[in-house]
């Protein structure tokens, strides 16, 4: 039995490889799109990206493997990849964590040696704390099986002018991957920009009020076809949509049972609100959403891209929601 154990030891003795590897990157995971599936909002994983940025050094990896029960070698133990620059030292570019080549975690550093990036995993999938950092924004939060879970924190950077910036703080909520509790946005000194409140996936509350009574609020200086107009847009609608109007391109008009409302959104001019909904209101698919006032999936769909309605110039207005630190 000891030399049995002997053998086996030696058989699994873990051992070290060096290889070339021109331009290292490394495959990782993005922070998850929100998307309304199935009937309830949810983070949607991305596909996968490359990462750091190509460029034009060469580097190196090193590898830890031992030999499984079929001899084939399987990764075992930390993986690193090393990258050197045109000038300067060496700089480690990314590590990994194997047990039997199945992939632990992995970390991603700039060349300051600054932790860029990190996700785990279990079982092939994303299980536990997660984070993503660049010059604009900084992502943490958790997963579990796979699904956004808990509290998630970002931070965002926005451009003033010139060197000027400022800062919005997003705290947003899951379960299982779908939008439940409270989701915040904030900036320093302004206090809340935005809040909403999700439950099981649907918007309950928009900034600390319910949401029918949000909505009431929005649209009280709106002037409507009738009074009846109102009602119906606070109420499910099955046979309502958004269309552009004929005298401005950028402004949708909500028709419920064929008739104009007169409740219109300008959009504004220029192409930044980007993204799936291709800045139209148009393009929704408010059956999907039933039972739900048409005013509400506008809204919901605002608020899963960090944008909002106001009031403002008569109208009411898709505004991104770093844009009302303006108004402050």
């Amino acid at each position: 039995m000891t030399c049995i154990g002997i053998g086996l030891t030696v058989y699994r003795w873990p051992w070290v490889e060096t290889t070339a590897a021109n331009d290292p990157m490394l495959r990782s995971v993005i922070l998850s799109r929100f998307e309304f599936i199935g009937g309830a909002w949810q983070a949607e994983s991305l596909p996968s990206f490359s990462r750091p940025r190509s460029g034009t050094a060469s580097g190196y990896r090193i590898t830890t493997y031992r030999r499984g029960w079929t001899g084939k070698p399987l990764r075992h133990g930390p993986s690193e990849c090393w990258r050197s620059a045109d000038t300067g030292p060496e700089w480690l570019v990314w590590r990994q964590e194997f047990i039997d080549d199945e992939l632990i975690c992995q970390f991603c550093y700039d060349e300051e040696g600054i932790l860029t990036h990190s996700e785990h995993f279990q079982g092939g999938v994303l299980h536990g704390p997660y984070l993503d950092r660049n010059v604009l924004r900084t992502v943490k939060g958790n997963y579990v099986r796979g699904q956004c879970d808990g509290t998630w924190e970002e931070i965002q950077e926005h451009a003033i002018i010139d060197d000027l910036v400022f800062y919005v703080y997003v705290t947003r909520s899951f379960r299982d991957g779908v939008f439940h509790g409270d989701w915040v946005w904030k900036t320093s000194p302004d206090g809340v920009l935005q809040s909403a409140k999700y439950d099981s996936g649907r918007l309950v509350e928009w900034n600390g009020k319910p949401l029918r009574q949000a909505m009431e609020e929005l649209i009280t200086p709106c002037e409507l076809r009738d009074e009846k107009m109102r009602e119906l847009l606070l109420s499910p609608a099955s046979d309502a949509r958004f269309q552009r109007t004929t005298t401005d391109f950028w402004t949708d008009e909500c028709v419920i049972g064929g008739q104009l409302t007169g409740l219109t959104i300008t959009r504004p001019q220029g192409s930044y609100l980007s993204g799936n909904w291709h800045d139209t209101f148009g393009k929704l698919n408010l059956a999907e959403h039933q039972p739900k006032a048409p005013l509400a999936v506008a809204i919901e769909h605002a608020l899963a891209r960090s944008q909002t309605l106001i009031w403002r110039d008569g109208g009411l207005h898709l505004v991104r929601i770093e844009h009302l630190r303006e108004k402050k």
